[in-house]
């Protein structure tokens, strides 16, 4: 057996050891960090611009990648460092370089498609026992090149990093060089989406809970459309159909497709009208700038600059073993991981949740910087999403159980508190008057109803039937209810006619102020959509085939692609326990509701009946 070789660096009798080991510990470190992190930025870069997909990362990804990794690997190397201040012998090279080198190999192998788990802990610790090797082989020489590369990468970061933040905070500034001027006494614009907040979980429409008691104070000086149908049953399309009044299967927008340039958006009718615009966003995985939504906004803040973000945008941080020690879902998880580590993450990356008062202040502080024009601004808030929790005292309101359904009514009501204040600000500063103000939610939410959970997977009312508020004491009626369906297609519409913007026909639509027209002759009727998706479980129906919906003030028709059809007179049902499709007179009305859901999805609502 060969001897046990002593540790060059202190068998050499150098006067500082321990500087020289703390040097290369440091230099490995930074070295296996930055190369992780670029090569995830190149991957998620090439996956997103020439492959099309969705990646589910902001601009400022560029530079967070690097530096989460940075963040990650520096608790092993500090903890190296520690030992190597003691004594070098207590940090021997092919420790510390084994050990961030596999740290640094399995972040990146990860990013490889259809690699098993064990492949990927095979191939990091091939890469690790390979960088001992080299270093063992000729320590200078590696050490040197550790250092250079690292040193080249670090500052391709910081230029990536300077050079987006740059370009992102001044993209208001340049337009605002060649603007056009606002007209004259042009009121500001603010749309609130309170993200899967239905409206038969409020008590502003029925419910027993006090879910909502800001809403019903903001409704007394406001209009509120009791039977607002959104037009798709989860983000995305319904997000489309609000930027540019169509339906959404005219749209682009699907589960791996973003809005395309080819609709006018809401935003770009602003801008060009001299309004400052921008978007305020909590949901981290539909509403971001990935999906085409920024389109005529020139801010769009989505993802947060925080240190939570940067950590969670790493592979690392995104494993299984991460999520279920780090952030678990209950104590069980936390100790799952030991028996079945999982280090492929959800496609859809973990982010830092931006709450309601992330959101407002955000808001508060870009409207406050420039009031030489009027905005239009969209503030989405994803606190009632799933998974569904609020802070104290909210945590324990209503009962001591967690059920899902407790759980959200929390949610919605810590929301509802944190719209309430914002309001009150608007009020305060003497803005609100001036504002058309629309609250709105993009979709609703399931528990249990149909034997379904969360949204996406259907068109039954409880995902549909969403709350709806309009104020703007110039125009719209202060306290006043309308019964009447509507449907959120038309928000952009009544947006632009309340700010005084003429109908160019670049927004589909009509304006809902003709609902507050006793004689208007207003067809009214809704239409919502949502394609086929096997990404469901159980008996979704979306799993079957793609989903219409057509509605008026009494009627719920269904239709599946496969040709299933369900009936429901929700104003005398709304629970939707009986379908009336296949029950006399109801039935032979069927073929009369299909032409009308196809001649609806071709046609303006403005048709009398």
């Amino acid at each position: 057996m060969a001897p046990i070789q002593s540790d060059p660096l202190v068998r050499s009798g150098s006067s500082t050891p321990r500087r020289q080991r703390i040097r290369e510990i440091a230099v490995t470190w930074l070295f296996g960090a930055l190369v992780a992190g670029v090569w995830q930025v190149a991957v998620v870069t090439a996956k997103q611009d020439i492959l099309g997909k969705f990646t589910w990362t902001g601009r400022d990804f560029l530079w967070m990648s690097p530096l989460g990794f940075l963040i990650i690997l520096a608790v092993p190397a500090l903890l190296f460092i520690a030992l190597a201040a003691i004594s070098p012998r207590l940090a021997p090279r092919p420790a510390f370089v084994g050990v961030l080198a596999f740290l640094a190999a399995t972040g990146m192998t990860i990013l490889v498609p259809g690699l098993a788990e064990w492949a990927i802990i095979m191939l990091a610790l091939g890469v690790a026992v390979t960088a001992v090797r080299l270093v063992r082989a000729d320590p200078e020489r590696w050490f040197a090149r550790f250092r250079v590369t690292g040193a080249a990468l670090a500052g391709l970061v910081v230029v990536l990093g300077a050079s987006t933040r740059l370009w992102r905070n001044s993209a208001e500034w340049r337009w605002s060089r060649s603007a056009p001027a606002a007209s004259e006494g042009a009121p500001n614009v603010l749309l609130l989406i309170l993200d899967t907040v239905r409206a038969s979980r409020l008590n502003l429409h029925g419910f027993a809970r006090p879910t909502s008691p800001e809403l019903v104070r903001i409704a007394s000086s406001a209009t509120t459309f009791d039977y607002a149908m959104a037009s798709a049953p989860w983000t995305l399309p319904s997000h489309c159909s609000l930027f540019t009044g169509l339906y959404p299967n005219e749209t682009s927008c699907r589960w791996q497709a973003p809005l395309d340039d080819a609709p006018t958006t809401i935003a770009e009718v602003f801008r060009a009208r001299g309004y400052r615009t921008a978007g305020f966003i909590a949901n981290h995985f539909y509403g971001t700038d990935e999906m085409g939504l920024a389109r005529g906004f020139t801010r769009w803040d989505d993802f947060q600059v925080s240190f939570l973000q940067i950590v969670r945008s790493t592979t690392l941080a995104q494993t299984g073993v991460m999520r279920d020690f780090i952030w678990p879902q209950g104590e069980v998880s936390r100790w799952r991981w030991l028996k079945r580590p999982r280090l492929k993450g959800d496609p859809k990356p973990l982010n830092d949740r931006k709450a309601a008062p992330v959101v407002n202040a955000q808001f508060l502080r870009w409207a406050g910087a420039d009031t030489s024009r009027p905005y239009f601004a969209v503030l989405n808030y994803f606190d009632a999403h799933d998974p569904y929790g609020a802070p104290s005292p909210w945590d324990t309101l209503f009962t001591k159980e967690s059920k899902p359904a407790d759980q959200y009514d929390r949610a919605v009501t810590f929301l509802d508190h944190h719209v309430g204040d914002l309001v009150r600000r608007l009020e305060a500063s003497g803005q609100l008057d001036r504002t058309v103000l629309v609250i709105l939610s993009d979709h609703g939410e399931q528990f249990g109803e149909h034997g379904l959970v969360n949204h996406g997977n259907s068109v039954y009312l409880p995902l549909l039937h969403v709350p709806l508020l309009i104020r703007y004491p110039a125009r719209v009626p202060k306290g006043a209810r309308i019964e009447g369906l509507v449907t959120l297609r038309d928000v952009p519409a009544t947006i632009l006619d309340l700010a005084g913007v003429p109908d160019d026909g670049s927004i589909a639509g009509a304006s809902l102020m003709g609902v507050l027209q006793p004689d208007s002759g207003r067809r009214n009727q809704a239409i919502a959509q949502t394609e086929k998706t096997e990404a469901w479980w159980g008996q979704a129906p979306t799993r079957r085939g793609s989903m219409e919906a057509w509605l008026d003030d009494r009627l719920h028709y269904i239709r599946i692609s496969t040709g299933e059809e369900q009936l429901f007179d929700y104003r005398a049902d709304y629970d939707e326990l009986h379908d009336l499709s296949k029950v006399a007179p109801w039935s032979d009305s069927l073929s009369v509701l299909r032409m009308r859901m196809e001649s609806g999805a071709r046609s303006n609502v403005r048709a009398p009946k």
